[in-house]
């Protein structure tokens, strides 16, 4: 092979680190056929009257501990009933991180409550004590942290701080199903954990979320939202009754207990790969991966975030993700605004079709400085890429090493590549702020679409 191809980035003409496919997510067999199968032929296809989505439930809340898991619908429809099942007054302000799925703002405004931005750490992701301290208000009334591509928050501190403030604690650890904090799994230290089980989870059913609690209280209230309390909730023939459509169906269910079956193998694999890489990319300059902070016990591997200095390395963040894409490397850029700015933007489009009133109590987000820079410089890998052997991590680790060597080619194609999306933008009457490289989902999972 020609020495200059192999030297070249793939972008500019030269040979790509990677040609083999990268391990299939999400990944189905003989089991998700056998379930699917047994619901199909039995006819029970809806939730109770099969078993499926109630032993996932069991299953569920079992492997973390706790005695109550609510598997519903959609990872928003988790946020919502968890929400609820808090109680709080209509106006009450709950603390987010600025850096974070769409998701959570939107729910916290569909429970009519209102969001208050805090930071995150730059190097993390994750809002923590100082930052939740730094807007807390006398108004506040809860806490909901998000644990970044299943990196734990120190949630000791925070829990100590919201016990002196009569804070409600909840924790979405749609990233974090495999992550443990001080041994402890992510999801149950709060009064309520909420799971994203979208299609490219680690516990992947499609789109579903599930609420677990170790609160009986909190759980009552639960079974009472989701019309599963009381004679009509799951008596012989009945069917529940509740004011909004929250259940999962059976299909899911059973392709969730499959998957389950093979959860803790690939969560240790995950683990294990994430720590050989971080080790490796911290040798290449300009490249942060995300450390694993105090009490990290095992990451959950939501995917692998790492920040990239353009300066050290040599070469725009989005140019380096689409050059890593040509090398055989799948990434994305994660989120590209911070949560208060993305919904800024949502909300003005709601506005514009004459739904303000959804976005009326929208509270702006003051500095979140942090959170700013992460949305310019995060590079996010699929967390499928870390199921595939140890030594296929070093072809990520090359192709890093081969971008930073070429930074001054790459930075000059992505000066031309710009000027020519701006040119032909501005020729259509488009506009110009446009995206060429992935973006992260909103909705907690590894891809999508906000």
């Amino acid at each position: 092979m020609n020495i200059w191809k192999r030297t070249q980035p793939a972008l500019l003409g030269g040979e790509p680190v990677r040609r083999r496919p990268w391990p299939q997510w999400p990944a189905g067999g003989r089991e998700e056929e056998r379930r699917l199968l047994r619901v199909l032929r039995e006819g029970r296809w809806q939730h109770p009257a099969g078993g499926e989505v109630s032993l996932f439930e069991r299953r569920f809340a079992g492997a973390r501990g706790v005695r109550h898991a609510f598997a519903v619908a959609g990872h928003a429809t988790a946020l919502r009933l968890a929400l609820l099942a808090a109680g709080l007054e209509r106006g009450a302000k709950v603390i987010l991180p600025a850096y974070g799925p769409l998701n959570l703002v939107s729910a916290v405004l569909g429970t009519g409550l209102r969001p208050v931005f805090a930071d995150v750490g730059l190097e993390t992701g994750n809002a923590d004590l100082a930052t939740v301290d730094a807007v807390a208000e006398e108004e506040v009334r809860g806490v909901l942290v998000f644990h970044t591509a299943g990196l734990p928050v120190s949630m000791e501190p925070l829990l100590e701080r919201a016990h002196e403030r009569g804070w409600i604690v909840w924790e979405d650890a749609s990233h974090a199903h495999a992550g443990m904090y001080r041994d402890r799994p992510c999801g149950t230290w709060g009064r309520a954990g909420v799971f994203s089980l979208c299609a490219d989870t680690v516990v992947p059913g499609g789109e579903a979320g599930v609420v677990i609690t170790g609160d009986g209280e909190w759980a009552a209230r639960c079974r009472t939202l989701l019309g599963r309390d009381g004679p009509g909730g799951q008596g012989a023939g009945e069917w529940p009754e509740t004011w909004e459509a929250m259940s999962l169906g059976e299909f899911a269910g059973a392709v969730l207990n499959a998957q389950l079956d093979r959860f803790e193998l690939t969560a240790r694999r995950r683990d294990q790969r994430s720590r050989y890489l971080a080790e490796r990319l911290a040798s290449v300059p300009g490249v942060h991966p995300q450390p694993r902070t105090d009490g990290c016990t095992r990451h959950g591997c939501g995917g692998f975030l790492m920040r990239l200095d353009a300066d050290r390395f040599g070469a725009p963040r989005d140019a380096v993700v689409a050059a890593l894409a040509a090398e055989g490397i799948p990434c994305g850029v994660g989120w590209r605004e911070s949560l208060p700015d993305r919904w800024l933007r949502w909300s003005r489009k709601l506005s514009d079709v004459g739904l303000a009133a959804v976005c009326a109590d929208a509270v702006p987000g003051r500095g979140c400085v942090n959170a700013r820079r992460l949305c310019r410089q995060a590079i996010w890998l699929e967390s499928r890429l870390l199921l595939a052997d140890q030594q296929e991590m070093d072809d990520i680790v090359r192709a890093l090493e081969k971008l930073h060597e070429h930074g001054r080619a790459l930075k000059d194609w992505w000066r031309r590549h710009t000027a020519a999306e701006q040119g032909r933008h501005a020729s259509e009457g488009m506009d110009t702020r446009s995206e060429t490289v992935p973006d992260r989902s909103d909705h907690g999972c590894s891809r999508g679409r906000a």
